[in-house]
Order: C-alpha cells, then structure tokens, then sequence
C-alpha cells in the first residue's frame, strides 16, 4: 500500500520530521546547564585547556567550536549547546529515515522516524547541553552513508563518508573508533585509488580540528598527560578484564537500563523476535547483508561499554548504537504481525506501534527515569535553590567547598557564583596511590593545586552534603559540633561554620591557611 498518493509529497517529509521534532525538543529544554561536562563545556567556550577540564579530555574541539559559532546569535552558554542539540538530534531522525526508506521501505521509515523522536533518551539529550545527541546524528550518517556504498554502490559517498568520520571524531572521539569496523566493511570493494584518497581526505580533516586542539591544550605532552590523568583517575582500571564477572553484571545491567532509555519497550519485543526466529529456525532467512550490516554498526561501542567502561549517570552513551535499533524494531512489528495474525485477526502493526510510542512517551513526559522531563524540571529547580541558599554567604570571607557530583557539584557552584573562591572537595586516590591534584575557582576561572591553600581574607565555609547513599562516603559527618546544618532539599543540606572546620566533614583534603586570593 502506498502512503503517498504522490511522489511529490515525500520528499517534504525529511523536512517535516525536522520541524516536528524541534517542536517537540523546544518546550522541555533545560534552563541551567545540567551535568558537570556541560558546565565544562560552557567554561571552554571562553577559554579552551583540557589540562583544567575545560572541557574534560579527550577534548571535543569541534564541539566547543560550534557552540562558539552559535553563541553571537545565542548568547547564553546552556542555550548555545541545548541548541546544538535540539538541531542534531533533529537531524539524526532525519536520517534515521533516509536510511531506514532506503532499506526497508517508507512504511518502516515512517514509524522508525516516530519512533526516534519519542525515544525518551533521544528527547532527553536534545533538551539538554551535552554532545551524544550529536553523536547520534553521526553515527546514523555515516551508516548511511555505508549503505549508499553498499547496496547502491554510490562510490562518490566515499569522500563525503570520510569528511562525516573525521568532522564526528573532532565532537566525540570515540565516534569514528566505533564506526571504524562498519566504514571497513562497506568499502571493503571500493578501488584502491578511492581508498587512497578518502584516506587523505580523512587525514586532512581530522588534523585540521586535531593539530589545533593540541596546540589549545599546550603542546603533545600536555594533551597526553591530561588524557593520562583521565585515564588513571576516572575510567581506567574499571574494566571486566581488571574488576572481574561483577563488573561485567554490572556493566550488563546498565546497558540494559541505557538501552530501555533509548527505545522503550522495544528492549522487549526485539528479543522475542529473536526467540520466535530461532525457535522457527527463520534466522536464515534475514538478508546476511543486513545481518552483517546492524552486527557491524552496534557490536563495537557495544562490546566497549561492556567490557571497558561505562559510567551508570551517563545514558546518553547508548545513543551511539540506539539508531540502528529505531530501525530494526519496525521490522520487528512486522514480524509480529505476521506470527500474531493467524492466532488473533487483529491489527498487530498499529497496536504494537502504539504500544511502543505510548511507552516513550510515558517515560520521557512522566517517569522519573533519568531521561524525562520531569527529571530536567527538578534539576532546575533544585540546582537553584541550592545556589540561592549558597548566595547568602558573605563572598569575601567565605570558601565554597563542593564534591565533584555530575549533577549538582563544584562546577556548578564555581559558574554560577562566580565572586565566590569554590574547591572541588575530592580526595581521589588512583590504585598505584597516587593523588590527583585539586580543582578550585573564582570568577569562572579554573586553577588547580596540589594543596588547598586558602586565602587570609576566608573565615568561614559552606559545603552542600548530600545522604544519600552514593554521595555520604564523601562527606564524615560523624562529628557536626560547632557546624550549623541547613536543610535545602530532602536528602540535601548546607553545612557551614568556622574554616577551622573543614577538616571535620573533610578531614582528608590537605588545607593550608593564610594564602592569597587566587
């Protein structure tokens, strides 16, 4: 059955389906910058070095590079990258349905597109100033462009496919390691003149945002002994092959949860096509190309976060192979259409569909999962009043002290109050003992230290604590004597007292007193 009764209507729908999700993006968007890498991102748009976390490594150049294209028209620094965001996740459902049209039909298209505007994790990093919704929207494009090479055999997207892999690297780093394997495998039988020179212009793209990151970041050594630190401080020594089977349980756990995220109940109905397959012994008849195709384009970052390291705060991970799955799961409702129907003369297509955008859209509109609505709204509103709170502090006499939290810590307090001296209070120990050095800031300028030294001008300090079960190992609050408690939120309060206190709820930060004002 044709859906349009005209070919001159479809082409409008890559351009409506941008439009509808905009609109859709537009009314949830985050107010305040809402994860610790988005106030360090907002830092970097004035001033670039990844040595400070500005931005964090591996350093997101191009990234930093559009939002400060985007900022003389934008001009706050939430609503520059929320912007980006609204447009590239705008832009992975467009093509979201160019490729699943070209592999499928417009009818799979159609509902694959649906599909990914209502993803709740899609919605979600479109609201919100982060980069995975930008990797979602190079990770479908250079897909497609495979395809193109594949099934087409359009050799001319080879040059376009190796300017899309070299600009997504300069985003997201990880982007075109990930989609390296699935770029091999489409141009496994493109003449070698073509691979030499998509080479090349691989080559001159990528160096013309890498060359100048490191020159950002003070030369080679200083990139690599901030990624280094990274490494050995954050994400290294966390993999299965180092922690054992409880992290891989772990790690399982989360890309299961990351996964739901991204399409729902979906994470139901494809393995039970899958099972009914097997059982019927129907695999074989799935065309191999495609086969291969979705096993190349998921299976790396996949693998990765199963057995390197993922981090349990960040869905938007997943992001980088969700867009394949918008695109099987209509098959997969058409799968089910076909074994259901003999048993009950329903319209499985349409009530499968529904439930699956009911779902996300349960999820994203109502739920407290992680990638709602409601949870951008209480971010907001809780992160505010936890700076107001902070504000009544005499700035010239008082030192912030915060944790290095993802969504409500140090760096949050060091932009939003910039006329306060604030310190990251972590003391993190890497296996070898080694200690990382400390973060501080004032005026929205990063220093770090291997010492607090504190200024002679402070006599007093607020630190925001939180009891919940993840953050209180942070804080010893075994002893409050002489320390006044102020309760901000339920499971968040403000500490505050004498300088000479600090050392009560932190008692492992080395401080020293009597220093000048940074």
């Amino acid at each position: 059955m044709k859906l349009f009764s005209t070919n001159k209507l479809e082409p409008m729908v890559p351009l409506l389906l941008f439009f509808v999700t905009v609109l859709t993006r537009i009314p949830f968007a985050g107010r305040l910058l809402y994860h610790i890498d988005s106030v360090q991102y907002a830092l970097a748009l004035d001033h670039y070095d990844i040595r400070l976390h500005q931005p964090h490594p591996p350093g997101y150049f191009l990234y930093i590079l559009l939002g400060r294209l985007v900022r003389p028209v934008v001009d706050d620094p939430n609503r520059v990258f929320v912007t980006l965001s609204v447009l590239f996740t705008a832009g992975c459902v467009v093509v979201v349905y160019l490729l699943a049209r070209d592999m499928f039909g417009v009818r799979c298209a159609l509902l694959a597109a649906i599909l990914a505007i209502t993803s709740p994790n899609l919605w979600f990093h479109g609201a919100v100033a982060l980069n995975y919704g930008l990797e979602s929207f190079f990770s479908a494009a250079i897909a497609y462009l495979c395809w193109k090479i594949i099934a087409e055999k359009k050799y001319g997207a080879w040059l376009a496919l190796a300017i899309i892999l070299a600009l997504s690297g300069g985003v997201r780093q990880n982007t075109p390691v990930f989609l390296l394997p699935l770029v091999i495998y489409s141009c496994r039988r493109l003449p070698l003149r073509l691979l030499l020179l998509g080479g090349i212009t691989f080559s001159c793209v990528a160096l013309a945002w890498f060359v100048p990151m490191i020159h950002a970041t003070g030369g080679w050594a200083a990139y690599g002994s901030a990624f280094r630190e990274l490494w050995h401080f954050n994400t290294g020594h966390n993999s299965v092959f180092e922690q054992g089977a409880g992290m891989l349980l772990v790690y399982a756990y989360t890309l299961l949860n990351f996964t739901t995220c991204g399409i729902g109940a979906g994470v139901v109905v494809l393995p039970f096509c899958g099972y009914i397959m097997l059982r019927r012994g129907r695999v074989g008849q799935i065309d191999k190309e495609k086969q291969l195709f979705f096993t190349i384009w998921i299976a790396p970052a996949f693998l990765f976060y199963l057995l390197i390291f993922i981090h349990p705060a960040n869905p938007g991970y997943a992001l980088v192979f969700t867009p394949p799955l918008y695109i099987l799961l209509p098959k997969g409702v058409e799968f089910l259409h076909r074994e259901l129907s003999p048993l009950l003369a329903w319209n499985w297509n349409l009530i499968i569909a529904v439930v699956l955008v009911t779902v996300n859209l349960y999820l994203f509109l109502f739920s407290t999962y992680p990638i709602s609505a409601p949870v951008i709204r209480k971010h907001d509103r809780d992160l505010a009043l936890m700076l107001k709170h902070l504000s009544t502090f005499d700035p010239a006499t008082t030192a912030l002290f915060v944790g290095g939290y993802v969504f409500y810590g140090f760096r949050h307090v060091m932009y939003y109050l910039p006329e306060y001296t604030a310190y990251e209070a972590e003391y993190t120990v890497a296996p070898d003992g080694q200690v990382r050095e400390f973060l501080g800031g004032k005026r929205r300028q990063t220093f770090r230290m291997k010492t607090i030294e504190l200024p002679r001008e402070i006599k007093r300090f607020a630190t925001l604590v939180y009891t919940d079960r993840e953050h209180k190992r942070a804080v010893d609050t075994s002893d409050l004597s002489g320390i006044r408690v102020d309760v901000v939120l339920p499971k968040t309060y403000v500490a505050s007292g004498d300088i000479l206190l600090v050392n009560r709820l932190y008692p492992k930060l080395p401080l020293t007193f009597g220093g000048s004002v940074p």
